[in-house]
C-alpha cells in the first residue's frame, strides 16, 4: 500500500521545457519515484493543452538523451534477422507533423524473416556489418 500526494508547484519561467527541467532535477534529487501529470496551467489559470505539455517533455528529454558508447541494433532471437516489427505507444505531434514514439512494448514483436513472433536480441551494431560492404561504417573509428 502507498500514499499518493498531488503537489502543485509554481515556477518562475514561461518556458515549459525549462519548467519541466526544474521539476525533473528537483524531484530527481529526492530519490522518490515520481511522475508528472498532464495537468499544467498558465499563470492566468488556463490549462496548457496536452499536446503542448507533451512537446515540452519531449523537448527536455531529447536534450538529455545521451548517445550510447557503442551503437546497437536489435535482431530476432530465433533467426538473427533484422527485419523486426515492434509495437509502440505513439502520439501524433501537430507541430512536427509526425508520430512521436513514447515507449515500445515488451512483447508482440514480429520477425518478417522467419515469419513469427520473436524476442529482441541486442547486438553490437559495428560487429554485424560486413567490412567489404560497409567500408568506413564497419568501424567506430573509420579504420
Amino acid at each position: 500500500m502507498s500514499t499518493r500526494i498531488v503537489v502543485c508547484i509554481d515556477l518562475d519561467t514561461t518556458q515549459l521545457d525549462d519548467a519541466y527541467q526544474q521539476v525533473y532535477d528537483a524531484m530527481g534529487r529526492t530519490g522518490l519515484d515520481w511522475e508528472s501529470s498532464d495537468e499544467w496551467f498558465y499563470d492566468d489559470g488556463d490549462p496548457v493543452p496536452e499536446f503542448i505539455v507533451s512537446e515540452a517533455r519531449l523537448e527536455f528529454l531529447g536534450k538529455r538523451k545521451q548517445p550510447t558508447k557503442t551503437p546497437i541494433d536489435y535482431v530476432c532471437d530465433s533467426c538473427g534477422g533484422s527485419e523486426i516489427g515492434v509495437e509502440a505507444m505513439v502520439e501524433f505531434s501537430p507541430w512536427h507533423q509526425d508520430f512521436i514514439v513514447h515507449d515500445t512494448c515488451d512483447k508482440g514483436h514480429w520477425c518478417s524473416e522467419c515469419d513469427g513472433q520473436c524476442r529482441l536480441k541486442e547486438i553490437d551494431f559495428y560487429g554485424k556489418l560486413d567490412p567489404a560492404i560497409a567500408g568506413d561504417y564497419a568501424s567506430p573509428r573509420g579504420s
